[in-house]
């Protein structure tokens, strides 16, 4: 399955995930939540709650859950979902199975320790550039070489320092003056 938005409420601002868990068909239908959760509520749990999912939806808000995830399939929560719920609302193209929410927080789990290999790697070779006052052009390579993507240093009126040899010179952006 694929997570979709509904309403065109791809403007909205990124989220926080820290996790993903399910709700559930037996009190309590909310697990332990710290926040920054993504909350999947399969049709199994809309059915079993019934009348109280409004009461429901309530609750993971006020738990500030990052996103709930319906099933695209689940007629009922689209009528009953409130529009005015505060998070992200999706709806999953597929049934939302435990292996969902494994197989989700095992990509979480990998991406954070990608994060932590490159963030160490990147704090290894910066500090032994800085050692050798290898210069800034040193550091923006490197950094580009280590996260594969173009680098461009500019100062604060937009004049290049330093490129990777990748990143364009003409930085500007549609969004930029002229």
């Amino acid at each position: 399955g694929e997570p979709r938005e509904p309403g065109g409420s791809e403007g909205q601002a990124s989220a926080d995930v820290s996790w993903v868990v399910s709700a559930r068909t037996t009190p309590p239908h909310l697990p332990p939540l710290r926040g920054d959760e993504v909350l999947l509520v399969p049709s199994r749990v809309t059915t079993a709650v019934g009348a109280e999912l409004p009461a429901l939806l309530r609750e993971a808000h006020v738990r500030n859950v990052s996103a709930v995830v319906f099933e695209r399939t689940d007629v009922e929560t689209r009528r009953t979902y409130p529009s005015s719920l505060d998070c992200r609302v999706l709806l999953w193209s597929g049934e939302l199975t435990t292996d969902t929410e494994t197989g989700i927080n095992r990509l979480l789990t990998e991406c954070r320790g990608n994060l932590y290999r490159v963030g160490s790697e990147f704090e290894r070779q910066m500090t032994d550039l800085a050692a050798k006052q290898s210069g800034i052009t040193a550091l923006v390579q490197a950094a580009a070489n280590l996260a594969q993507l173009p680098v461009l240093v500019v100062d604060s009126q937009g004049r290049p320092l330093a490129t990777s040899g990748k990143a364009s010179l003409d930085h500007r952006t549609t969004d930029d003056p002229v």
